[in-house]
């Protein structure tokens, strides 16, 4: 996904071992999605029950739920606009 790549690219400019620790914690959460894909909230800025977004530190996942598959839409740091 382009987004979580420029987000690790600026972040390795700081610190890599940060940027690889962000890349796991996002990793994890994506997966755990897989298994419980209404962990995260439904979008309050919509009438779109099925997209969601949970929180992993500073950033949001913004997702797609179904019964049988999730599709991450976006990799957002909380002061992005949404």
């Amino acid at each position: 996904m382009a987004q979580l790549a420029d987000i690790t690219d600026g972040l390795q400019l700081r610190s890599v071992a940060a940027a690889y620790l962000l890349v796991d914690e996002l990793m994890a959460s994506a997966a755990r999605l897989a298994d419980f894909p209404y962990l995260g909230r439904a979008l309050p800025e919509g009438n779109f029950p099925e997209v969601r977004e949970l929180y992993v530190g500073k950033y949001r996942l913004v997702y797609t739920a179904g019964d049988f598959q999730v599709d991450i839409i976006a990799v957002l740091h909380q002061a992005q606009r949404r």
